[in-house]
């Protein structure tokens, strides 16, 4: 073989090898240099989710300690025996206290069965049907609020006149002791009704 052909060959397999070094040398210093700056975006990204994902943590707690503080003083507030704290015996729900808490804008009644299930959202739905929402609006103009704790529930009236709050709360547990207690039963036995096995 010649000797300038060799070298020619020999140049030419060095210049490609270097090349080819080059060229690797190149795409990795490139994709060092992009996934760097990625990097360093990705870490940024990943500090901020957990801040957040911290904070909202910590806000979890927070309502958990207080919604468990409130739960906690809620047997004591509703069982709680002040002056004026009536008890009625209901055919269907028993020995039912009825506590008042009057302010300088309504007047709050907390109704506190015995026995019996009272959940102020289906007392909503079957007053709509019955004589309980007309006798609402005749003494309010509107329905008053009402609210469900445990079995217990607060209803709220936007009246400060005595007569007209007990002449309301008495046709209420009346109205709850009949036609609550009987559309309620109806009202279950709907989506009782064919379930078979």
């Amino acid at each position: 073989m010649d000797p300038n052909a060799l070298g020619i060959c020999v140049t030419i397999g060095v210049s490609v090898v270097l090349g080819i070094i080059a060229l690797a040398l190149t795409a990795y210093l490139g994709l060092r240099s992009f996934t760097k700056g990625v990097s360093e975006k990705i870490e940024i990204v990943k500090k901020d989710v957990v801040e957040v994902l911290y904070s909202i943590k910590e806000n979890v707690i927070k309502i958990s300690g207080r919604a468990e503080d409130i739960w906690q003083r809620m047997p004591a507030y509703l069982s709680r025996q002040t002056t004026g704290t009536v008890e009625v015996v209901l055919q269907n729900f028993g020995k039912t206290k009825v506590s008042v808490e009057p302010s300088i804008t309504d007047t709050s009644y907390i109704i506190q069965p015995e026995k019996g299930s009272l959940n102020y959202e289906i007392v909503v739905k079957l007053s709509k049907k019955s004589e309980l929402v007309k006798k609402e609006v005749e003494l309010f103009n509107h329905e008053p609020t009402m609210m469900s704790f445990g079995n217990a529930m607060k209803v709220t009236l936007p009246s400060t006149d005595p007569n007209i709050c007990v002449q309301y709360i008495n046709f209420l547990l009346k109205w709850l002791d009949t036609d609550y207690v009987q559309a309620l039963s109806g009202e279950i036995e709907k989506f009782e009704q064919g379930i078979k096995v």
